[in-house]
């Protein structure tokens, strides 16, 4: 397991030849997690396969009172993420690309690349993928204090209502 809030879960997997997920806000509680930003903090796993993430995640998803972001889960979470593991399992899924992201670091081209081919692969088992513009993407990350405007708001006050935290100057 492991808590991304600026890439710590994918970021790892990706230099290690590991699979992991960082999943939707209140997919899977945040408690125990130390609090670096409100709005991005999550926990997910990291594992050898998409079999064992799946394993995982049945474990870990769902309500957790003590988190209230995880209430919107209900309603939203499969049986079994390892039924989702068929052939058929991409049948009907939506998927957002967020092709603008390709263009803005040339060594992630090849990543784009892979994720390209990845996408043509979901096509014919039926996943309908969607491409997803967001106007003035590009500014929102780069151009406030380098991506982390949400994360230098948070913080402060997040670390402060942490049960273990002391008082912050």
């Amino acid at each position: 397991m492991g808590s991304d809030t600026c890439g710590s879960i994918r970021i790892p997997s990706s230099y290690n030849s590991l699979v992991g997920i960082r999943g939707t806000q209140g997919l899977a509680s945040r408690g125990g997690i130390i609090p670096l930003s409100s709005t991005q903090d999550i926990g997910g796993p990291l594992g050898r396969s998409v079999t064992d993430i799946a394993v995982v995640l049945d474990a870990i998803v769902g309500y957790d009172p003590n988190d209230p972001q995880t209430a919107a889960s209900f309603g939203n979470i499969p049986k079994s993420y390892t039924d989702s593991l068929q052939l058929t399992g991409l049948r009907n899924a939506r998927i957002g690309l967020l092709t603008s992201l390709f263009e803005w670091d040339p060594p992630d081209a090849e990543v784009a690349a892979v994720v390209r081919v990845a996408i043509n692969e979901m096509k014919p088992q039926g996943a309908e993928v969607v491409e997803v513009m967001i106007p003035g993407l590009k500014e929102l990350l780069l151009d406030r204090l380098d991506g982390f405007l949400v994360l230098s708001q948070d913080f402060k006050f997040d670390l402060r209502s942490a049960p273990f935290c002391f008082e912050l100057i």
